[in-house]
């Protein structure tokens, strides 16, 4: 229940400074609400919760996100209410954070096994430029080798390159000044 008004609370906060238009989500109720790997393309860093907020009624999925930047205490306590898996940036921690990153994708492994849906964006960061580019990120290859037949839904936001919450403006983003 909790979830259900802190994604109500999301989309009308964000709905103060975007307009939103989701398209295909009934299609992919239709065939079913169980064992999706949902794979968005990660233009910002808003694009998450603005996701999140229009499937965690229905799908619940299990969200991935960098640990770092759900360090500020306002979205680290909105991401345990939703139940996101942390995760390190491998980029960043390199090979110290291999047992963690293996740890999570378990996780999901599991998840997706029994049924459950996993958001994972497949680059693992922000874009960097217009296009996003998946470079050496392995986490969605992973999953899907590890369940064959899993059901994919690939997800495509729009329209927030060139936002605060992008590099669009030239220097990394962060939660802290985008809250600001």
């Amino acid at each position: 229940m909790l979830t259900v008004l802190l994604a109500a609370l999301v989309r009308a906060v964000v709905g103060l400074r975007y307009r939103l238009r989701v398209s295909g989500l009934e299609a992919v109720a239709r065939k079913g609400t169980r064992g999706i790997l949902f794979l968005p393309n990660h233009p910002a860093l808003i694009d998450p919760p603005i996701l999140l907020s229009r499937l965690v009624g229905r799908f619940a999925p299990h969200a991935l996100a960098d640990q770092d930047q759900i360090r500020h205490p306002i979205v680290r306590w909105l991401a345990r209410q939703i139940g996101v898996l942390p995760i390190p940036a491998v980029a960043l921690y390199g090979e110290a954070s291999r047992s963690e990153v293996e740890k999570v994708l378990g996780q999901c492994i599991e998840a997706l096994r029994r049924g459950e849906n996993v958001l994972l964006y497949p680059a693992g960061h922000i874009h960097r430029r217009a296009a996003e580019d998946l470079g050496a990120a392995s986490a969605a290859h992973t999953l899907i080798r590890a369940i064959p037949g899993v059901r994919v839904v690939l997800v495509r936001t729009r329209g927030l390159w060139g936002s605060l919450w992008s590099y669009g403006q030239g220097s990394p983003p962060t939660v802290s000044a985008g809250l600001r």
